[in-house]
């Protein structure tokens, strides 16, 4: 059976220096967000109506599940499409 620890040593393994982020989401379960070097998020003005906005440099891979395992194993399983 696998085990959280397990999945992340093998997704540090595969893609050393990304970060990931696995939370529990009262509605949805658990979550996960695994992300590549370069993903930053980046506050921003619109040009026209001058509003601040918020976009992303990078890719990220998001999940929902039941478990963190299933979240995780979903986001990872992503990475690969």
């Amino acid at each position: 059976m696998d085990n959280i620890s397990n999945l992340i040593a093998e997704f540090e393994q595969r893609y050393p220096g990304w970060r990931w982020l696995i939370r529990n989401d009262q509605e949805n379960g658990y979550y996960v967000n695994l992300m590549t070097l370069d993903f930053e998020m980046i506050n921003t003005r619109h040009l026209v109506t001058k509003e601040p906005t918020i976009g992303f440099t990078g890719q990220k891979f998001e999940a929902y599940g039941v478990t963190p395992v299933e979240a995780f194993k979903t986001a990872f399983k992503r990475i690969a499409l």
